[in-house]
């Protein structure tokens, strides 16, 4: 785990942001070594978070008892993430968006690139940019609403810019993904009818960095989470009217910033 969180923290966004995150381990004592579903279906071990793969009959979810992940987690001072390690070789992960946890295969050779994407869903609410697995029977076209994910949408770049809906303004800049940000079919588990921001990230394929898109949003939820204001001076006062207030900005990380476009924000 301790190198896991190694490369994680040397990752963007976390690399930028490293000192928003305290990192607490709680380790657990199993009767019994290994994961349900590992390896065939029938597999059932009794473990204290009752950890399982083929959740939903897809065979590298790997899921967890929530109720029991956040007892544990308890252990740890405000937890306001949390990251189960399951003791297991298989390929396998998920991201709970609602419950703020992420599971990942602790043996396996990629675990510390299945901890990020998780992360994705869990922390930034980022959904999946890969398009299999779902509406085989539809041609794999996606007909339901606008999701509500930040990186995946209904509407194509015209869509999108007019009248400035989701990555509006990143449209046509550089992302460390490759490339730049455009509205590319195919998402959200579906071939057509849906698109992604750019052609290969992170929430798409493993070994990838995460879109400026996703960074964004990634940001966003560690700001809701952490108090974003490091010092006033003086603190607490009210500001008399006439007042004048200073605020002094950090500097943004590269590739964190919305780019000049020269579009009216």
């Amino acid at each position: 785990m301790s190198r896991t969180w190694e490369l994680l923290a040397n990752r963007e966004p976390f690399r930028s942001y490293r000192t928003l995150f305290n990192v607490w381990r709680v380790d657990l004592v199993s009767p019994v070594s290994g994961v349900s579903g590992d390896p065939t279906a029938d597999v059932s071990r009794d473990t204290p978070l009752a950890a399982s793969y083929w959740c939903d009959g897809l065979q590298r979810l790997l899921c967890a008892d929530i109720e029991q992940v956040k007892h544990y987690a308890g252990f740890a001072p405000d937890a306001d993430q949390v990251a189960v390690l399951a003791n297991s070789g298989m390929y396998g992960g998920a991201g709970y968006t609602e419950e703020e946890v992420a599971t990942f295969a602790g043996g396996h050779p990629l675990a510390a690139e299945i901890l990020p994407h998780e992360l994705g869903h869990s922390i930034g609410d980022l959904a999946d940019e890969y398009d299999y697995y779902a509406f085989p029977d539809d041609g794999s076209r996606y007909r339901g609403p606008e999701p509500a994910e930040a990186n995946i949408s209904k509407k194509n770049a015209d869509q999108l810019l007019h009248p400035r809906k989701k990555w509006w303004y990143w449209l046509g800049a550089d992302t460390p993904d490759g490339g730049v940000i455009d509205a590319y079919e195919g998402g959200y588990y579906t071939q057509f009818g849906i698109y992604r921001p750019s052609q290969n990230s992170l929430m798409k394929a493993l070994r990838r960095e995460f879109n400026v898109v996703s960074r964004e949003k990634m940001i966003q939820s560690f700001y809701a989470t952490v108090r974003p204001i490091d010092a006033a001076v003086p603190s607490g006062a009210a500001v008399a009217p006439g007042g004048t207030l200073a605020i002094e900005v950090l500097a943004v990380p590269p590739g964190c910033a919305a780019p000049s476009t020269g579009r009216d924000t």
